[in-house]
């Protein structure tokens, strides 16, 4: 959510997809409430190439790791106000997640923006020094293991699926809990840049 409530602030967004896979990166990973505890759900990759960029990285299918997230989601948010809104689509995205890691990314980031109608223009790119003079690089603020701590973003409490208000979560979280309303009263007064 931060990573969106950022993007708000912003008139273009570019994303690397070229920048090398790091292992416990929001790239390849997101967490979830399920009914008892947050749940962390992470997509295998082929470990072949460890230094691959992003749009490069083939996703491992050793283990049936879209079942499990696509089951994961449906019990933690089938209840929600809105999931049964943004299910069919979201369905697809798991269904056929396609063979690399930027292209899912990718597709799954599209669909998002598009869903919350997301202010700034979303462009693809590789990362281009001449960038950083006219953009903030985010690229490494957004640190799941806590190393990197991106400021200026407060999460702002809303009703979850459960009781209580946890912060952190994967953009679903919102969107299933919020619907249209996601990114007009949670995003976009969270961040001050």
């Amino acid at each position: 959510m931060s990573w969106f409530a950022a993007a708000c602030q912003q008139e273009v967004v570019y994303v690397d997809d070229f920048q090398p896979y790091q292992k416990q990166q929001l790239s390849s990973r997101m967490l979830i409430r399920a009914s008892n505890r947050v749940l962390p759900l992470s997509i295998p990759v082929v470990r072949r190439g460890l230094r691959l960029p992003l749009c490069e990285k083939q996703i491992s299918y050793a283990e049936d790791w879209p079942r499990h997230h696509w089951r994961s989601l449906v019990s933690a948010y089938h209840s929600t106000p809105y999931f049964e809104y943004y299910e069919d689509r979201l369905k697809e995205l798991y269904e056929s997640p396609g063979g690399n890691l930027g292209e899912f990314l990718k597709e799954t980031l599209q669909y998002c923006w598009k869903t919350l109608q997301m202010p700034a223009e979303l462009r693809f790119t590789g990362y281009s020094p001449a960038l950083k003079e006219v953009q903030r690089d985010y690229r490494f603020a957004f640190d799941p293991t806590g190393a990197q701590q991106l400021t200026g973003f407060t999460a702002l409490p809303y009703t979850q699926a459960f009781d209580g208000f946890v912060g952190g979560l994967t953009i679903l979280d919102l969107l299933f809990s919020q619907g249209p309303e996601s990114r007009p009263r949670f995003l976009t007064p969270a961040f001050q840049d």
